[in-house]
């Protein structure tokens, strides 16, 4: 899966009760990795202190990329996770898209 950095202060809330955070290309995440968003792909989202996975959408209150939080995926970060997801995020950009 792909691990995108978000900030979970920008949500999006669902009518089904459900949360939606913001994906920050170019700034969060590398402007590359925008060709690799797909609707509907699964995706590890992380900030400094926590992970959670998540569903690829674009969004509709929140302008560009967003992803459905899965309940039940939230944890906290490990130590030294969150600087190998960052290491995972920008190798990610490297790699081409077929």
């Amino acid at each position: 899966m792909l691990p995108l950095r978000v900030d979970y202060n920008e949500r999006e809330r669902l009518p089904d009760g459900g949360q939606a955070v913001q994906i920050f290309i170019g700034i969060m995440n590398p402007a590359a990795l925008e060709a690799k968003l797909v609707k509907g792909n699964r995706v590890i989202l992380y900030d400094e202190g926590n992970l959670c996975e998540g569903v690829l959408r674009p969004g509709s209150w929140l302008p560009g990329w967003v992803a459905d939080i899965i309940p039940g995926t939230v944890r906290d970060l490990e130590p030294g996770e969150f600087e190998r997801l960052q290491i995972a995020t920008a190798r990610a950009a490297l790699t081409v898209v077929k």
